[in-house]
């Protein structure tokens, strides 16, 4: 970047503003955010995601406050490395979790390589990869019928 001529702070910005942008949230996700956290769940994030880019997307959809920690690849190594998961379930058991995810590599077999249920939602399939969730929801809120 600096090769370019360009600030690595308005790249930096470009990025984020463009990304939040883009994002939008899967709908129920608000009450369902909601949901888990009354019922006692410890909500996290967990991304390849740049830090500052991910906490800007959910401060701007008004997420950022349901979720207690945050586990990006630049504070921590990148799905699926197994170093990334063993970082996530520090202090816990695997079978106390659960992983909402929709890569299957990236997100489901990681997580049930790591013992963890894993459920998926909006999930893109490859031809061939034997990798499945333990369940695939329809929509963000069937996680309130399920856990």
């Amino acid at each position: 970047i600096l090769e370019y001529g360009l600030d690595p702070e308005d790249v930096d910005f470009a990025i984020c503003e463009n990304n939040k942008q883009q994002s939008k949230l899967a709908e129920g996700v608000h009450e369902t955010l909601t949901y888990l956290r009354d019922k006692g769940y410890t909500l996290c994030l967990v991304t390849n995601g740049f830090m500052k880019q991910q906490v800007d997307n959910m401060k701007y959809n008004g997420i950022f406050d349901y979720f207690e920690r945050i586990y990006t690849w630049d504070n921590t190594y990148a799905k699926p490395d197994k170093r990334f998961m063993e970082r996530v379930l520090a202090g816990s058991r695997p079978e106390e979790n659960v992983f909402v995810g929709n890569d299957l590599i990236s997100d489901i077999a990681m997580a049930q390589r790591a013992g963890v249920y894993a459920i998926g939602f909006n999930i893109t399939e490859v031809p061939g990869l034997q990798v499945k969730p333990d369940v695939e929801i329809p929509t963000f809120s069937t996680l309130m019928e399920i856990l």
